[in-house]
């Protein structure tokens, strides 16, 4: 098994144009069998929370509770 693992203070994300909505943020990623470590890259833990920022953003709001 390939398996990826960010350095410290860093996250891994997909290498390809993706949108930031959409995008992998992980410290581990476990390569499948037709997967390449180059498909992935580092980004800092900025980065990192800017992208999650728009995805939560992004993400529908549920109803409050009654």
């Amino acid at each position: 098994m390939r398996v990826l693992n960010a350095a410290e203070d860093h996250f891994i994300t997909e290498s390809a144009d993706v949108p930031d909505e959409r995008r992998l943020i992980a410290k581990t990623v476990y390569l499948a069998v037709n997967d390449a470590p180059e498909n992935y890259k580092e980004i800092t833990a900025e980065e990192a929370e800017r992208i999650r920022k728009i995805q939560e953003a992004a993400m529908p709001k549920l109803p409050e509770e009654p």
